[in-house]
């Protein structure tokens, strides 16, 4: 569907967002919405400007529309708001696209498309993340999300992974706002989710530069995925002890890639995954770990995986 297509859908279904029932009143609203939804999507960098941007304008229109009916908004307070979480996501993701060209080959238009209807859908659970009267919610998920993005050079994560991500990122922040999912007024870039999703980047990043552990790393794809998706779980609700910790948090992965690597006959991804689950609550709380070698490792795995 078109954006002309998307605009006349929601003015369908929902005609009090259009001034009343009056078929000119809403004609007029409708031509007036899509003037400026086309304003934006045309600023916009590539592929925001062409199909991609106009699929996630529906996304975006459909959602908002959906809850400012329940929420009783005015149609300049929804269409306000419909342009601004627009404006937020072609924002974010078009600099984090130029800031990491090799997502453009990661990234399917339908995926890019999906990412914007997961994080919507999932956050609309929460009205006040999404049409509140401060977006900065919204925006601070997706920089929790695409500040990793853009530091993900050497493209440890699929498309899909990544989407499998924002979906947990997006439950997480809507069931616990303000604690993981916080701008930073010192600095707008750092939000803790991302910062902790950084730390486990950043060492499987390190693993597999590493000539000593680069043939034998296993923090890629499934595996990462995994690890971030138990990382945001189990961080859920504990800000202060995670700024408090996370250097542990970031010994904890570096130790164990250095434990997997040295006994890849004896261990792997299923043994990297069950030892993180494992220890990474009392490194979250900044407890002292046991130690980490082969012995050490057999003895926790000993509950079976």
């Amino acid at each position: 569907m078109g954006l002309y297509g998307a605009l006349l859908d929601v003015a369908a279904k929902r005609p009090q967002l259009f001034l009343g029932d009056a078929r000119a009143d809403a004609d007029k609203v409708t031509h007036k919405l899509f003037t400026e939804v086309l304003g934006l999507l045309k600023g916009s960098d590539p592929p925001f400007d062409r199909e991609v941007g106009t699929a996630l304008a529906g996304v975006v229109l459909n959602a908002a529309a959906a809850r400012a009916a329940l929420l009783a908004q005015s149609e300049d307070e929804w269409r306000k708001t419909a342009l601004e979480i627009l404006a937020i996501f072609t924002t974010n993701l078009s600099a984090t696209l130029r800031a990491n060209e090799k997502l453009k080959e990661v990234f399917s238009g339908g995926q890019v498309t999906e990412l914007g209807r997961i994080l919507v859908s999932r956050l609309a659970a929460a009205p006040a993340m999404v049409l509140g009267s401060d977006t900065a919610a919204l925006e601070s998920v997706l920089k929790a999300i695409t500040a990793p993005m853009a530091a993900d050079q050497h493209v440890l994560l699929s498309g899909d992974d990544w989407l499998e991500i924002v979906a947990v990122a997006a439950e997480e922040a809507a069931a616990n706002p303000a604690r993981l999912f916080t701008l930073n007024p010192s600095d707008p870039s750092k939000v803790l989710a991302g910062q902790l999703i950084g730390v486990v980047l950043n060492a499987a990043s390190e693993a597999a530069r590493d000539p000593n552990t680069g043939s034998t790393a296993i923090l890629h794809g499934k595996t990462l995925r995994e690890a971030i998706v138990v990382m945001l779980r189990a961080a859920s609700g504990k800000p202060d002890a995670i700024r408090m910790h996370m250097a542990k948090v970031e010994a904890l992965v570096k130790e164990l890639n250095e434990l997997i690597a040295g006994n890849a006959q004896r261990l792997g991804s299923k043994e990297w995954l069950h030892l993180f689950r494992i220890l990474l609550p009392s490194a979250l709380e900044g407890h002292e770990l046991p130690s980490l070698d082969l012995a050490g490792a057999e003895e926790l795995l000993k509950g079976g995986l």
